[in-house]
């Protein structure tokens, strides 16, 4: 009798244990898919940052006069779509992009800064 009492115990011990266990991997899953992964990678980082620098210059194009509210506006869609790839590569690859895709995404965003520039040198 004293025998399946302690061996109950010990049951419930590991119960415990490997609720509390499942408990924090679904709270680390949890965590990884609100993004806080983004902060942490550099070639995102990279891109990413790339992207906020693009965008102030191409408002402050548009602020100068330089560029018309369409051409803004274009070159702001272009800037989201690559913002938009590149969270989604990321999701799919542990939450940072390889190689070929920041060459890939850097590639798009130097085309929207020639198209940037063409545009200011030729004015509206």
């Amino acid at each position: 009798m004293i025998f399946k009492a302690k061996h109950a115990v010990s049951l419930a011990i590991v119960a415990v244990f490997l609720a509390v266990g499942i408990q924090f991997s679904s709270a680390a899953d949890q965590q990884q898919q609100k993004g806080t992964w983004t902060k942490h990678h550099p070639r995102q980082a990279q891109v990413l940052n790339r992207d906020k620098r693009e965008r102030r210059r191409v408002n402050k194009l548009f602020q100068e006069g330089k560029i018309t509210a369409q051409q803004r506006d274009q070159m702001l869609a272009q800037l989201k779509d690559i913002r938009q790839e590149n969270r989604t590569d990321a999701k799919g690859n542990d939450g940072g992009i390889t190689k070929g895709e920041q060459k890939a995404m850097n590639n798009q965003e130097n085309q929207v800064n020639k198209e940037m520039k063409q545009d200011a040198k030729t004015g509206q």
